[in-house]
Formats: structure tokens, sequence, C-alpha cells
């Protein structure tokens, strides 16, 4: 690492960076959800459908962050990339499904549309933490 501890420094932004990436993929889920629930006409499923459209824009958005500035993967190839997205949505599954549950959770219990990013703010927070470890440890090598 060196004399001038640059690379404990650096160690130490990470997580920090990581978090500002995974509030800007909250904020983009959120809005993305904002914008499809608002623009949409009543029908059903309608939060179903928010709810993927929201994780899709957040998981991609999140992605490219991750991608480029936490590990510094550089674009290799689509079949690279590709094995790289599965891997990283891999991981993402488990927190995903944290992040619907305590959502729809909320929504359930609290029955109002607020509820609904409330529940999202929340689920995405712990799933971030938790997919943090996972890419780390196993995605980003």
């Amino acid at each position: 690492m060196g004399g001038n501890g640059r690379g404990h420094v650096l160690s130490m932004m990470t997580p920090f960076k990581y978090a500002i990436f995974a509030l800007i993929a909250i904020l983009v889920n959120l809005a993305v959800q904002a914008l499809f629930t608002e623009l949409t006409p009543a029908m059903s499923y309608k939060l179903m459908y928010a709810l993927l459209l929201g994780t899709a824009a957040g998981f991609f958005t999140k992605y490219e962050l991750d991608r480029l500035f936490i590990f510094h993967k550089d674009f290799e190839g689509i079949k690279k990339e590709s094995r790289q997205i599965g891997f990283y949505a891999a991981t993402g599954f488990l927190t995903t499904i944290i992040f619907w549950a305590i959502e729809y959770g909320f929504v359930v219990v609290w029955q109002h549309r607020l509820s609904q990013y409330m529940g999202g703010l929340a689920g995405l927070s712990i799933g971030y933490v938790v997919k943090y470890h996972l890419d780390r440890k196993y995605v980003f090598l």
C-alpha cells in the first residue's frame, strides 16, 4: 500500500461511494415508480408493474456506477459484460426479494400511497447493505 496510507483512505471511501450510488439508484427506482403510478390509468397489478419498472431502472443505474466507480471494471466485450451482469443480477435476486417484501408489507400494513415509497426506501436501504457485501465477495473479483 505504500508509506502514505493512500490505499487505506481509498478503501475507506469505497463504502461511502457505494452508499451514494445506492441513494442515486434508490431515487431513480422511486422516481420511475412515481412516474408510472402517476401517468398510468387505474389498472390491475399497477403496483407490481411500478415495482418491476423501478427495479429495472435502479438495477442498471447501480450496475454502471458500481462497475465504473467502485470496482473499476472497464467494458471488456459483450460476452464478459453479459456474464458480469448475470452475476450482479444473481446477487441482486435476494436483495430484490427483501426490497419488494418490505415495500409491499408497508403498503399492506398502512394502506396509504406514501407507505409504498417509505417501504421502498427502507427495503432498498437494507437490500443495498446486503448487496455490497455480496458484490465485494462474489461478483467483482
